[in-house]
């Protein structure tokens, strides 16, 4: 019945264990789970500010393709813009991709009007002939001239010819004056800011350049740079403009252009209501250090914290804002992580600890009862062996005495049955001795009397003792100095003596009893007989209270006797110990405080 109960305690002991480190894990989990909540808030935070921050530079940029066309002489060509995914800015060359040159060049090369088609071609070219035919007679500010140049204006007004054409047409009149040039107000007027009058010929080179061929488009170039180099006006505009033109597409279809998205890790897309979508610069690594400046500045992020984040794939891919790897560096976080990885792990040991302790505890509670029961076991077996081993020699002596007097009545022999009764009261006697020696020195009221005492001549007399309570022969050799002497209680250490000897009779299946007694170099006496041996593993067993070692002998004995010898030794400051065992007999060492013999 023991065992279960100490099992289902076992077992609940285990179970509350597992729960409370179950419980401890699943706190853990939690604790991570909220701070990894948190660094998804501050992700999102983080893209949210990103995304206002770049919304704002946007600003700066056309929202229609109206405002476009409105200012696109005054935009920086740092950006791109699609509308119904066809790039409307920067300008590109969307002519012809051929060397062919128009046949325009050559009749305003040559102003001949006689290779014209068109009424307004002849216009244009007589009145280039007249401001040339003017200039050629060296009156550059005479008042015919300047009549010749209003009516070319006029013409340029109301006789609009095709982009191509109206572009060689300016670039014939600015070259009429081979002597000097013309002052920079006029050739910014017909290149670059026009009037209400006068479109400049550079909105038909980077707005209108569909009909044109590649050879054209570079005549154009050229000439023009070679006019404006000769003035004072800032060229920069035209020459970034010029190198748009062949400025190819960032993406291989405008159709995968998504807003809200960063266009191969160099551009951010923003898709307006009237499906004009603007590529403005991005640089990641500048973008995301203005954020953590500005989180820094409103105390969402500690000065310490650090946005960190992957290009992997960045730079080849199109990828949606909310999609971007970012991660935050926050010692915020580290140590709460480390702590909490503390926390658990010293949870956990006091936990294990815990749960040791109290396994230790049952461990102890079951050995203390189990020895206690197996005392109690033991203790109502020696109650029933003693009560046996009184019995046996009571009921002998009675019989033999019975015995004895119906003999004595009748005057017959009485043979030896007044030896074999002195046996059995010498057994009774030695039986009682031991449990009542055995008693006061547990009683803790034991007076030792130390004499000293010749070890030969205690022998002796305990083999006499011994050798008239049994019919077998005793051979006694002892192998001791001359006049060795110890320092015993006289009493107590020859009731150690008579024990051993009596286990030799007992337990021996020889007819003659051989028992050799000697010193070793240690100076302590050694006891060596000729019983049945002791195996090995019984060895610590055998000084027990009330153990009796297993034997096939039928002899009878209380478990006390080597019990109550080592107790005596001990007293004495020594003790008694089994060095060597066999079917041939024990060896017994007995060690005392070591004297002066």
């Amino acid at each position: 019945m023991r065992k279960p109960l100490i099992l289902v305690a076992l077992l609940l002991v285990l179970m509350i264990g597992l729960a409370i480190i179950s419980m401890l894990l699943l706190e853990h989990q939690r604790a991570l789970k909220l701070v990894e909540n948190n660094q998804s808030l501050m992700k999102n935070t983080v893209l949210k500010t990103l995304r206002i921050q770049l919304n704002n530079k946007l600003l700066g940029f056309p929202q229609s393709v109206e405002e476009l066309d409105r200012n696109w002489k005054s935009l920086s060509s740092n950006f791109f813009a699609f509308s119904n995914n066809l790039r409307v800015y920067p300008n590109l060359f969307a002519g012809v991709d051929n060397e062919q040159m128009s046949p325009l060049w050559q009749t305003y090369e040559t102003l001949d009007s006689k290779l014209t088609q068109t009424q307004e071609s002849l216009l244009r070219i007589k009145a280039i002939l007249d401001i040339q035919k003017e200039l050629a007679n060296n009156e550059p500010k005479s008042i015919n001239l300047n009549k010749k140049i209003d009516h070319y204006l006029s013409l340029i007004e109301n006789n609009q010819l095709s982009p191509l054409e109206e572009i060689i047409s300016v670039l014939r009149f600015l070259q009429i004056r081979k002597d000097s040039r013309w002052n920079d107000q006029l050739i910014d007027l017909f290149v670059f800011s026009g009037s209400k009058k006068v479109i400049p010929i550079s909105r038909y080179l980077f707005k209108q350049n569909n009909h044109f061929s590649k050879k054209d488009i570079t005549l154009v170039i050229n000439q023009l740079r070679a006019i404006l180099e000769l003035t004072q006006l800032d060229l920069t505009w035209f020459n970034k403009k010029v190198n748009g033109l062949w400025f190819e597409d960032i993406t291989t279809s405008p159709t995968l252009v998504k807003g809200n998205s960063i266009v191969k890790g160099k551009w951010f897309v923003i898709e307006h209501e009237n499906n004009l979508k603007t590529l403005i610069p991005f640089d990641y690594k500048t973008e995301m250090l203005e954020v953590e400046i500005t989180l820094k500045k409103q105390n969402i992020l500690d000065p310490s914290d650090q946005i960190t984040f992957s290009e992997d794939g960045l730079s080849e891919t199109n990828i949606h804002l909310n999609d971007l790897q970012v991660d935050i560096v926050r010692n915020r976080w580290i140590q709460q992580i480390d702590n909490l990885k503390h926390f658990l792990i010293v949870k956990l040991l006091l936990a294990i600890s815990f749960i040791l302790a109290f396994l230790t505890i049952l461990f102890f509670v079951n050995n203390h009862v189990s020895r206690k029961l197996k005392y109690l076991s033991m203790k109502d077996d020696f109650l029933n062996l003693v009560s046996h081993e009184l019995k046996t020699p009571l009921a002998s002596i009675r019989i033999m005495t019975e015995t004895l007097s119906k003999r004595s009545e009748r005057n017959l022999s009485i043979k030896d049955y007044p030896n074999k009764i002195i046996d059995e009261v010498d057994q009774l006697w030695l039986m009682v001795d031991n449990l009542l020696s055995l008693n006061q020195i547990r009683s803790g009221e034991l007076q030792l009397n130390i004499d000293k005492i010749e070890l030969s001549s205690m022998i002796e007399r305990v083999n006499t003792k011994i050798a008239v309570t049994t019919t077998k022969n005793i051979s006694l050799t002892l192998s001791l100095p001359d006049h060795y002497y110890i320092f015993v209680d006289s009493n107590f250490f020859e009731l150690v003596l008579v024990n051993l000897l009596s286990n030799a009779i007992k337990y021996s299946k020889h007819k003659e009893i051989d028992v050799e007694l000697s010193i070793d170099n240690n100076n302590d006496i050694l006891i060596k007989d000729n019983g049945c041996g002791i195996e090995e593993r019984l060895w610590p067993q055998v000084f027990n209270d009330f153990y009796r070692v297993p034997t096939t002998s039928n002899q009878q004995g209380t478990g006390i006797g080597l019990s109550l010898c080592r107790q005596i030794m001990k007293i004495h400051k020594g003790d008694i110990e089994i060095i060597d065992s066999s079917e041939g007999g024990t060896v017994w060492r007995l060690s005392l405080p070591k004297t002066i013999n």
